[in-house]
């Protein structure tokens, strides 16, 4: 979720104003995307956003890889109590 908000975040934002253009100011989907718009430029959250998925580039995936590579002596997969 977080990889899909940092890579397209641009064109939500457009998604987003284009839903506020089309419904009445009072109306559940004008308040949706106006939601959305103001969220999504949030210095903060996005720059939270980015925290969160280099944190999941730089360590779970090497991990995972890590986990799915297959142990030499029984031919399973690393998750193994001998291994942690």
């Amino acid at each position: 979720m977080v990889e899909h908000v940092v890579k397209y975040k641009e064109q939500w934002l457009i998604v987003a104003q284009n839903i506020i253009d089309m419904n009445n100011v009072r109306r559940n989907k004008n308040d949706i995307g106006s939601y959305i718009y103001s969220y999504l430029n949030e210095d903060i959250l996005y720059a939270q956003d980015l925290f969160v998925h280099s944190y999941i580039d730089e360590f779970f995936d090497k991990i995972f890889q890590w986990y799915k590579q297959m142990w030499s002596r029984s031919n399973r997969a690393r998750v193994l109590a001998v291994d942690m």
